[in-house]
């Protein structure tokens, strides 16, 4: 992360039981915590599987490179990622991604997010 001084901003547990649990449309944290010089980072430590059939994260490859942008709905060049149980995902808060609608009857997601400030 290349700074000695982080803060935790705030902490989330991301429930999505099973054959419940509405999509998330295309979009960027940023918007919702535009800190100085894109200085948040958000860490998702996942407790189960995650992959696009049971209600995964899906990405825009390489979106965090283009700057702040306004909410693109359900745009469809995402790449959807698979994450096993207790690896950790991170991502700036300027890379687009979405989580998709579970098509898996039995799945469930579950996953705690910590967001952080670099650099203060």
């Amino acid at each position: 992360m290349d700074t000695p001084n982080i803060l935790l901003h705030h902490t989330k547990a991301h429930l999505k039981p099973r054959s419940t649990g509405a999509p998330f449309p295309m979009h960027q944290d940023y918007g919702y915590f535009p800190f100085r010089n894109d200085s948040m980072v958000a860490a998702f430590i996942h407790m189960d599987d995650s992959d696009p059939e049971n209600g995964g994260l899906a990405v825009f490859p390489g979106s965090h490179k283009m700057g702040p942008l306004e909410d693109k709905g359900e745009e469809d060049d995402t790449k959807g990622i698979q994450v096993n149980p207790g690896l950790t995902e991170l991502h700036k808060l300027l890379k687009l991604k979405k989580n998709v609608f579970s098509v898996v009857s039995n799945s469930k997601r579950r996953y705690c997010s910590f967001w952080l400030r670099l650099g203060l």
